[in-house]
């Protein structure tokens, strides 16, 4: 471990210790579910390893598959955003402009571990937003649990060449 995944103690706020329950129907999810999801979901396109970090977090190591929405985006007050991320996200606008998640994709989320709030304000912020909870999985560890146990990462190339 280096950097900031070996600080197990940070000033709260803001690195405050996250709830294991979130919102009611947001599944918790660790490694082995993870890896499953990863496995199963993510290549059949039924779901979506998605990094809740900020783009430099990301851009600099991440979980293999994973791709970047970060966090802030669930504050947006333009509809359109929300719109276009519930797209991408395999929901349907309907003609009264709400939404259809029956094909909306599963998600596990994740963010640098225990202490960090993003992947939290994610989860809380789409479903505030209509997203279906119990399509959505929660991976409290994230990123510093997945780097403790040694799991495979993936470093971006343009980062890779900085080191």
């Amino acid at each position: 471990m280096t950097d900031d995944f070996t600080k197990t103690s940070r000033l709260c706020p803001p690195f405050c210790i996250q709830p294991l329950a979130l919102v009611q129907g947001v599944h918790n999810i660790e490694e082995l579910e993870l890896i499953d999801f990863m496995e199963k979901k993510v290549p059949s396109k039924e779901g979506l390893l998605i990094d809740a970090r900020l783009k430099e977090w990301y851009e600099s190591e991440t979980i293999p598959g994973a791709i970047n929405i970060p966090f802030k985006i669930v504050n947006s007050k333009d509809p359109k955003v929300i719109q276009t991320l519930f797209k991408l996200l395999g929901a349907k606008v309907k003609e009264d402009g709400s939404f259809d998640f029956t094909k909306a994709k599963e998600l596990a989320v994740f963010c640098n571990g225990v202490w960090c709030g993003q992947s939290p304000h994610f989860i809380r912020g789409i479903v505030k937003h209509g997203y279906p909870a119990d399509k959505i999985y929660y991976y409290r560890s994230g990123f510093q649990g997945w780097k403790l146990l040694g799991l495979t990462t993936v470093i971006h190339k343009a980062n890779e060449a900085k080191k």
